[in-house]
């Protein structure tokens, strides 16, 4: 039963049952008793409940996730075992670092990367002020770490190249010239070995440290990306300029990191290999399967559903679909609960073909359809900067967003981006129809979670007379 509320800020009217966190202070202060301190610290048991997370809700009802004090100790405790330098011994991550927070606290990888992770390394955390200003808030702190999601990437990635159409015809030749030397090198920043190359050299002098500079991210020694899969592309970009992105998998149930790519063994489009103390299977079907300390304790007050998720000999079922690569590194191919299933029958992953289209400058957000349906259809919201570039570079003239989204050139457009980027998936896999809508998805609109990860069957419920447009009198395989 809640009985006071404590807030950070001062409350501007007195209320009763509010107090201030000074007020708060205070009164501890007034009544220091260390033995009492002492006992309770020292009742609190490993396998004492810390937390509970509610999952996102992304496929079906929230679930809350009992963690412990030893699922976030041993998660925290067995990854950072893994960052030291593999010729001293030392840790990378020290005390002088300064993490950049960003996500939701109550997201798992954001409490135990970017808050328990700086608390072990007795490292600084900078909160940014909202996920809207996080571009100046990295000028502002230019941190030496972060934690984030692919949409920040993306949102990066897209940025740069968008004001890239608008340079002068020298400079984009120079970032030509840069970028090809990003890709020749790409495979020695990944295995951490020096870059030699004169080329390379004057690319990072010309170009790389300066972008770095300019976006605040001149001190990064490391970026761990998780949440979602990080689009190989977007991988490279950043990994070929010297930057090194560390993608990880992990869920709210196993606290979350399971897996990661070290800094001397980086392979975009995987998730690297597994943390000490952490056990993988693939099970028949496909499902990643994990068993180690970190794993949830159970679904609070959900036996049903507790028991549903793990295996006789206690692995966890994570709902994923995954294989493990000729290196040993783990690549997820997609969620069992996002598969589409055709009505041709059809198993088609959706994440990998959104993936591979958001690969486009022009394309922010994409959910694929098709369950239940003959073909696949999407959901497109548009890279709105550089879109209305493109357009005015081809002399498009247009009173609102919503008249260019129908003007016949850029529907070509979009339809031969979507084409080049899904041509090496199955002709059952190929996006036949599309719609592009107007407004960005976001968490504030219902669409995105906390982590940026698209709500399905929200989007599937709020555009439904647009998707049922899109298969309006069709037939298909």
């Amino acid at each position: 039963l809640l009985s006071e509320i404590i807030a950070f800020d001062e409350p501007g009217v007195k209320t009763d049952g509010v107090i201030s966190l000074r007020e708060a202070l205070d009164a501890g202060k007034g009544k220091a008793d260390e033995a009492t301190f002492d006992k309770r610290l020292s009742d609190i048991q490993p396998n004492d409940l810390a937390t509970l997370i509610y999952t996102s809700g992304t496929t079906g009802n929230p679930k809350g996730v009992m963690l412990t004090h030893n699922n976030f100790y041993s998660n925290v405790d067995n990854t950072l075992y893994e960052m030291r330098d593999r010729k001293t011994g030392q840790p990378l991550l020290t005390d002088d670092f300064i993490f950049l927070s960003f996500l939701p606290l109550s997201h798992s990888l954001e409490r135990t990367a970017g808050f328990h992770g700086a608390v072990y390394c007795g490292a600084k955390t900078a909160f940014a002020r909202d996920i809207s200003t996080i571009l100046e808030d990295f000028t502002m702190v230019r941190p030496t770490i972060i934690v984030c999601v692919p949409r920040i990437y993306e949102k990066i990635h897209a940025g740069i190249l968008g004001k890239l159409t608008l340079a002068p015809p020298a400079k984009q030749k120079i970032f030509a010239f840069a970028s090809a030397q990003a890709a020749k090198n790409l495979h020695r920043v990944c295995r951490d070995l020096p870059v030699r190359s004169i080329k390379y050299k004057i690319a990072n002098k010309l170009v790389f440290s300066k972008l770095k500079a300019t976006l605040g991210m001149d001190r990064l020694k490391y970026a761990i990306s998780g949440g979602a899969p990080l689009s190989v592309s977007d991988a490279e970009f950043f990994v070929g300029m010297g930057m090194k992105i560390l993608e990880g998998f992990g869920l709210t149930e196993t606290s979350p990191v399971t897996h990661f790519n070290r800094p001397w063994f980086i392979k975009p489009g995987t998730v690297g290999h597994a943390i000490r103390g952490t056990e993988t299977k693939i099970a028949d079907d496909g499902e990643l399967l994990i068993r180690g300390p970190q794993v949830m304790a159970g679904y609070y007050k959900n036996e049903a559903a507790t028991k549903e998720v793990f295996t006789e000999d206690g692995f966890f079922r994570t709902g994923d679909i995954a294989m493990i690569d000729e290196d040993g590194c783990l690549k997820i191919t997609g969620r069992i609960k996002d598969i589409i299933v055709t009505a041709g029958g059809k198993n088609i992953s959706p994440q990998n073909i959104e993936n591979s289209v958001k690969n486009s400058r022009y394309v922010e957000q994409i959910a694929v359809i098709g369950d239940r349906r003959k073909f696949l259809s999407a959901l497109v919201v548009p890279g709105f900067p550089e879109l209305e570039a493109w357009a005015k570079q081809e002399g498009i003239e247009y009173r609102a967003v919503t008249e260019l989204l129908t003007n016949a050139k850029l529907l070509w457009l979009f339809r031969k981006e979507i084409d080049e980027n899904t041509v090496h998936f199955a002709r059952v896999e190929q996006i036949r129809k599309f719609t592009l809508i107007k407004a960005e998805w976001t968490q504030v609109t219902g669409e995105l979670t906390p982590t940026q990860k698209v709500k399905r069957r929200v989007i599937e419920k709020k555009y439904a007379a647009e998707i049922d447009a899109m298969y309006a009198g069709e037939t298909g395989d």
